[in-house]
């Protein structure tokens, strides 16, 4: 199979966590890949056996995928026309087409939107002699011009991810709310990060209300929640029914003394509670950290993956190497102004 090149329209939200969830889909699917490069909100690659569509259903942070089709080196209306008079756009042949402009935060804010994109459809009309149709309403194909930094790439997009989805299953909506619980973008961006397989056994330890169980479910993983608090696993079993996804079981237990067998899921995902809005019930956070992370080494499959949180005070890096793990990335993100949450990928190596 041939090698493809296409680019990635990211969200904003994050400097890192975008990108790193989109490659980790890509390696959660299968799906071959070689960087190409990384621009602000957009990254270059090429890709074999790319099936956009189960992308889209699994990504929170990407707004489009696109086929790409030119890059410029100057981002000026002139170098945009004329990669655009340089593209083949026979596949455009007895179909309506839109050109839109996206501008990446303050770059290309000299272009007028107007003009690239009137510019650009004329060029497109007269490259194919009147055979395709512009149609702002209800295309069939979409030409992107997305302008970041001093470039401008030029794509046809291939899908759009619903990004309002996430926000139909914010922690709010859910029949049985926590204020401890993920948002359901972030939610998904665990099991995401954790390279969970459809199919495959996610497991949260520390599941609460389920957020992190019904994103796994929703892309087809079969999930395991364990919390040591009663009324979170009954509000769990509530969500993770009312959204229909397929659990294995929801079940009131310890992190610490996990009752499965050795090596029998594929993925860990969780947000272990950092003793503020979820309690630790009085446990020294660190000590949860360490008898949490060796039960995950016992359950988790060799070479498998675990994404979880802790706050930026504790460092776990010397405990996940003496139980096993290696760590593939690490992020930062602010919560609020007294917490910032470290993301900590790992994959298991022994």
């Amino acid at each position: 199979m041939v090698w493809k090149r296409v680019f990635a329209l990211l969200s904003g939200e994050h400097e890192s966590l975008p990108r790193a969830e989109f490659v980790a889909t890509l390696e959660a699917e299968g799906i071959e890949y070689r960087l190409i490069d990384v621009l602000d909100q957009v990254l270059r690659l090429e890709v074999r056996n790319l099936d956009v569509d189960v992308l889209a259903a699994r990504l929170s942070m990407t707004k489009l995928i696109c086929e790409e089709l030119a890059v410029t080196r100057e981002s000026a209306l002139n170098d945009i026309i004329a990669a655009v008079d340089g593209i083949d756009w026979s596949f455009l042949k007895g179909k309506s087409f839109v050109c839109r402009l996206i501008r990446i935060k303050t770059y290309g804010m000299g272009l007028s939107k107007y003009q690239v994109e009137k510019s650009m459809g004329a060029t497109i009309l007269k490259r194919i002699y009147g055979c395709a149709k512009v149609d702002v309403h209800n295309p069939d194909e979409v030409i992107v011009c997305v302008v970041t930094g001093n470039r401008a790439i030029i794509g046809r997009v291939l899908c759009e991810v619903d990004r309002g989805s996430f926000q139909e299953r914010r922690p709010r909506r859910r029949p049985v709310f926590h204020p401890s619980s993920l948002d359901a973008y972030t939610s998904r961006l665990f099991v995401n990060l954790a390279r969970a397989p459809r199919g495959g056994v996610v497991l949260d330890p520390f599941c609460g209300v389920g957020g992190i169980l019904v994103e796994a479910g929703l892309i087809g993983c079969e999930c395991v929640g364990v919390d040591i608090d009663e009324f979170m696993v009954r509000g769990s079993i509530v969500n993770t029914e009312y959204y229909s996804v397929r659990s294995i079981g929801v079940v009131l237990g310890d992190a610490r003394r996990l009752s499965f067998r050795c090596e029998c899921v594929d993925a860990i995902a969780t947000d272990p509670p950092y003793g503020r809005a979820a309690s630790t019930k009085r446990t020294p956070l660190e000590e949860l950290l360490k008898k949490f992370i060796e039960c995950a080494s016992i359950v988790l499959k060799r070479r498998k993956f675990m994404c979880f949180a802790h706050p930026s005070w504790i460092d776990v890096s010397d405990y996940l190497i003496d139980q096993g793990f290696t760590v593939v990335e690490r992020h930062s993100m602010r919560v609020h102004s007294s917490l910032t949450r470290i993301i900590e990928v790992v994959r298991k190596v022994k």
